[in-house]
């Protein structure tokens, strides 16, 4: 599976893509929101997006918010239906507000265990499979 991180802590990120890249994914490492968008830009409708899943980290300190990444996907016709995994080291209290704003997209609180982030891309890949929709 291709997979975009967006992932603005140094360990963070290399932890998580080390262990996804062991599981046989290709991992592509954006530190910015302006990075992961501008990946995604190109795409038309007649081209195939360059990720099955994306992982956004929603504390990003400079620039655009993971918020803010989320909304642009999900406002643009190609890549509304892209899939979308939150992880975030903020408070209960903030996590059920953007639960009810993305009520369909699934929140990882950090830190969280390495085999809670499997079983999450691999429900993922599950409900793909079973829809026939997995590039």
């Amino acid at each position: 599976m291709k997979i975009g991180l967006l992932e603005n802590n140094p360990e963070t990120r290399e932890w998580m893509a080390a262990a996804l890249e062991l599981l046989g994914h290709r991992v592509y490492i954006h530190t910015t929101g302006a990075s992961l968008l501008e990946a995604l830009s190109p795409v038309s409708e007649t081209t195939l997006l360059p990720y099955d899943l994306i992982i956004v980290d929603l504390n990003l300190p400079d620039g655009i918010s993971g918020q803010e990444v989320v909304m642009r996907i999900r406002s643009t016709t190609t890549t509304e239906r892209l899939p979308i995994l939150l992880i975030s080291d903020i408070g209960e209290h903030e996590i059920g507000h953007v639960k009810a704003r993305f009520p369909s997209i699934p929140i990882l609180r950090k830190p969280f265990r390495l085999q809670t982030l499997i079983q999450s891309i691999d429900q993922y890949a599950r409900t793909t499979l079973t829809n026939g929709s997995m590039s």
